[in-house]
């Protein structure tokens, strides 16, 4: 079986999981598992086809991923419309509706307390980035330290030229790094505002674009509610910070 989250056992009944369509495969149907106050949602798979493809190289399963995971999203993203859900990652299986059932019961008091943790609110996941290249050039600009290496005196010598540069290059290497630092420090401080809690991933990756770097990377759990005013939040920051063509 294909486990797809958690809810609460009576939060969902039979037309709402008509409402989701299909599972994950095409001809499936879903069902609840259900276990004192908690239930799971699921569907039927064949489990070894997802153990066998899920070891597989990416490069070799996209075509056979692709479509899956993105149906795995718009199920879970349409229950979170319905009621409150504790999503299970993509790929979650589990041999039968004994295993899952035991699962429940052994992790009720948890489980129910994320339940009531996420009743009414939503995660979202917020990138910040900035250009590199951009902030940079603005820098150079307006730098005061980068403005008085700009240009070597007329008695210099080509070493002395070229170690004046380097030491520049340097400097400005860390004006960056300090600036977009202090850039997510000051995003989030704002978001706060909005927020219930979040949560930053320090291992964020860059976008595909090497000139874009991550000022900050964090999952977002705000009141459902308060989504506009993040936006508003997300737009002002941009705004604000067009010298650096910050994106959000």
């Amino acid at each position: 079986m294909y486990l797809y989250g958690i809810v609460a056992s009576r939060s969902l009944g039979p037309q709402g999981l008509e409402d989701m369509l299909h599972g994950i495969e095409d001809a499936s149907g879903m069902f609840l598992i259900e276990a004192g106050n908690l239930a799971c949602v699921a569907v039927c798979v064949q489990s070894s086809e997802y153990r066998d493809r899920l070891r597989e190289d990416a490069s070799n399963q996209l075509a056979w991923l692709g479509p899956r995971a993105l149906r795995h999203h718009e199920i879970l993203r349409n229950l979170h419309e319905i009621t409150t859900v504790v999503p299970f990652k993509f790929g979650t299986l589990c041999e039968s509706t004994g295993e899952v059932q035991h699962i429940l019961q052994q992790l009720q008091e948890p489980f129910t307390r994320l339940l009531k943790h996420f009743e009414g609110r939503e995660e979202w996941a917020v990138r910040v980035f900035v250009d590199e290249s951009a902030t940079m050039r603005h820098l150079e600009e307006t730098n005061s330290q980068l403005i008085g290496l700009r240009v070597s005196g007329p008695d210099s010598s080509p070493g002395e030229a070229y170690f004046l540069q380097k030491r520049r290059q340097k400097l400005a290497a860390d004006l960056v790094n300090e600036l977009i630092f202090s850039l997510g420090e000051g995003i989030e401080q704002r978001l706060v505002k909005s927020a219930v809690q979040i949560v930053r991933n320090t291992a964020a990756a860059n976008e595909c674009d090497r000139s874009k770097v991550a000022a900050l990377s964090a999952a977002v759990l705000l009141e459902k509610s308060r989504f506009e005013a993040l936006e508003a939040i997300l737009e002002q920051l941009e705004s604000e910070y067009a010298c650096y063509l910050l994106s959000a």
